[in-house]
């Protein structure tokens, strides 16, 4: 036996090892809740932990681009603050077998907490630029790239924006191909102007190739168009955009010489922020909270994973056509995210991905429902690819251990759902209420820290109270909403309910009243004023029959905040709606 396959099998021998101490070790907890030994259950806690990191690291590829150091700082810390967290409650609730069997339940998700807890500090401290080290040398010969945009049922004047953006790069006109897939209705208004433009382009033989493609279906959804636009693809990249993205002239040449120098580098992405601030105090605080997340996405994966953001992303063609078409199917439907899904099995094949700092423009919602509509689709794709790629991420040797917690970060985001349920815990159950408040806070710690950052980030010349007071209807009461509507897609995923796509709106529309958008999200709006009316009940009960009220009374107040901000959606966006925009070019990228 030559010794790679000696070590091949050691490892497998080693893997299997740990997964039936794994086993045992759930066995041996909760046998051990019937001996009433602290330690014992304590040390099994630890060791559950520290098992499953083994496994991870087992199945995991050599580091990538992430330093040694900085993988074990992502370990070892979460790990640490995880046993010191659960030896406290531990000990607060001594020989209590259900209490312990929570803590214990909770130890993955406690550890993610405080992982994301590091990413957010991360957010404070770093200041990542652009890489100048791979920029264009005069001495080589950049490639050529098509540009494809998929779209459906959207305004002329937005995807005139987009196509103009991409039009103009400062690039060779020969190595340039624009591909429009659209699938709007035939009764659309916009249509046969979209495509008249476009075709427009084709007559003037200025080097660029510009093609239209229409197809009357919506079976597919977006990965179709895309499957579709990839058979008319003549370049060896594929920068893919989405109808309201913008992007600075100079993107193709500071982008393009990261793929000459790696060709296992299977897509780059760049920098997303939002452009339309102000189309209404909805978008504003949108831009806002969403610029926070795709950075903060950006960042993970300066030193881990890189998640494809579904647009604003260039492609190797020979990447795309190791990894397959778009269109996958979960359960006899298509996975809505198509993007994730294509980020997984790029890395699978054994390319990755590269963050880009290059910033490039979208559109974020502008009304509650338009927002709905978003993460409904985002939680219920990011379930589909937890529920068909779990297995094989965590057992994918192609993968960095870095790059596999930053998967999973990203696949569990949907725990923050857990954070109504604590918090009408923390309310009810008022002797146990600091338990249910300390994950209550470990849940909203990233918000604290974004809302600081928010305002650090900004120009000085800005108000602190405004930056303040934005930041909290971001972080706070905004994600309440994003938090409530995740938990609706959750419970679809769970009862089978399909999703279907819908592109967000890009049309100004008529304002709808706070009543309206009550009797739409009542579901909402029954749940915060209950929870409200039962945290008022126990502050009255505080003050009649606790030694010291006040100790109570907050607990009981923090515990219903996450009620109190979700019904001041109802407040302040309940009449909003897209303002019309006069200039609409000042909604792009290079205008902000």
């Amino acid at each position: 036996m030559n010794p790679e396959q000696s070590k091949t099998n050691i490892l497998e021998l080693s893997k299997y090892i740990v997964v039936l101490s794994l086993i045992l070790n759930v066995f041996a907890f909760f046998f051990s809740l019937m001996t009433s030994n602290d330690l014992i259950s304590i040390s099994l806690n630890f060791s559950f932990l520290v098992l499953g990191l083994i496994y991870f690291k087992l199945t995991s590829n050599t580091e990538r681009h992430s330093s040694f150091m900085i993988s074990q700082v992502f370990v070892i810390i979460p790990a640490i603050m995880t046993m010191f967290n659960n030896y406290l409650f531990m000990n607060q609730f001594y020989e209590n077998a259900i209490a312990y069997s929570i803590i214990f339940l909770l130890t993955p998700l406690t550890f993610q907490l405080y992982y994301k807890f590091l990413i957010s500090i991360q957010y404070l401290v770093e200041r990542p630029k652009l890489d100048s080290s791979t920029l264009q040398s005069n001495n080589v010969e950049l490639p050529g790239c098509s540009m494809m945009i998929a779209t459906r049922n959207e305004p002329f004047d937005v995807c005139k924006l987009t196509f103009d953006s991409a039009n103009n790069l400062s690039y060779p006109n020969h190595k340039k191909e624009i591909i429009i897939v659209d699938n709007s209705d035939l009764a659309h208004p916009d249509l046969n102007k979209w495509k008249n433009y476009v075709e427009e382009h084709q007559n003037l033989n200025n080097g660029t190739t510009y093609k239209f493609i229409h197809r009357n279906s919506t079976v597919g959804f977006k990965p179709k168009n895309l499957d579709i636009g990839m058979e008319h693809v003549s370049q060896p990249y594929v920068m893919l955009l989405d109808a309201d993205s913008t992007l600075l002239p100079n993107t193709l040449n500071d982008v393009m010489p990261h793929f000459i120098k790696d060709p296992k580098l299977g897509f780059a992405s760049f920098l997303i922020k939002g452009t339309n601030f102000t189309s209404g105090y909805f978008a504003k605080i949108g831009c806002i909270s969403q610029n926070l997340l795709r950075y903060t996405m950006n960042l993970i994966g300066k030193t881990g994973f890189v998640i494809f953001q579904g647009h604003n992303s260039i492609w190797s063609k020979q990447t795309l056509e190791k990894i397959g078409p778009w269109l996958e199917e979960h359960k006899g439907e298509p996975m809505i995210v198509e993007d994730v899904a294509a980020s997984m099995r790029c890395y699978f094949k054994g390319f990755y991905g590269k963050s880009i700092w290059i910033d490039s423009g979208e559109w974020v919602p502008t009304s509650l429902k338009e927002c709905e509509s978003m993460w409904m689709r985002w939680t219920y794709g990011n379930l589909q690819i937890t529920h068909k790629y779990f297995s094989k991420i965590i057992n994918s040797n192609h993968i960095t251990f870095k790059e596999k917690l930053d998967i999973f970060n990203q696949m569990f985001s949907f725990t923050t759902v857990l954070t109504p349920i604590f918090s009408i815990l923390g309310v009810l159950l008022y002797k146990d209420s600091y338990f249910w408040l300390y994950y209550v806070l470990l849940l909203n710690i990233p918000s604290i820290i974004n809302v600081i950052g928010n305002i650090f980030k900004q120009p000085s010349d800005k108000s602190f109270i405004k930056n303040l007071i934005n930041g909290y209807v971001a972080f706070f009461v905004m994600n309440s909403f994003i938090t409530w509507v995740s938990a609706k897609a959750v419970f679809n995923y769970v009862t089978g309910k399909s999703q279907g796509w819908k592109p967000t709106g890009k049309k100004a529309n008529d304002s709808e009243s706070i009543m309206e958008n009550i009797k739409r999200y009542k579901g909402l709006t029954f749940a915060s004023v209950l929870a409200m009316g039962i945290a008022t009940f126990m502050v009255y009960y505080h003050l009649e029959n606790s030694f010291q009220p006040e100790v109570g009374i907050t607990l009981v107040l923090l515990n219903a905040l996450y009620y109190i901000n979700l019904f001041l959606n109802m407040i302040i966006f309940g009449n909003e709606k897209q303002s019309e925009e006069e200039v609409i070019e000042e909604l792009s990228i290079a205008s902000c």
